[in-house]
């Protein structure tokens, strides 16, 4: 599984740089996987913030990014080989917040 940062519709199309894809394959559903989660999607979101695609003075008003035992998931979801993110971003159009949750499911063996 690869998680990427942008759409191919989005900035990268543009010829805008972003962080290389997350390989996710075979990584243990654990807090090493989240953080990296968490880092590539907050990149992504503070180059746009940057950029001024998003509202807020900072980015903590901007958008966030969540991933990890008890934010997003329960011991059950981790047993179940289920990792969710939690996205949220306020961009200039439409004027609201809008959030992602995201379900990365791990295949049987």
């Amino acid at each position: 599984m690869e998680v990427h940062p942008c759409p191919p519709s989005g900035p990268r199309a543009r010829g805008e740089p972003w962080t290389r894809p997350v390989r996710a394959v075979f990584e243990p559903n654990n807090e090493r996987l989240w953080a990296r989660l968490v880092l590539v999607v907050d990149t992504m979101l503070n180059g746009l913030f940057r950029s001024g695609a998003l509202q807020g003075q900072t980015p903590k008003d901007a958008y966030f990014v969540k991933c990890g035992l008890g934010q997003t998931m329960t011991a059950a979801d981790i047993a179940a080989g289920r990792t969710i993110v939690e996205i949220g971003f306020a961009p200039l159009k439409p004027a609201e917040f809008i959030v992602l949750r995201i379900l990365l499911q791990a295949q049987a063996a």
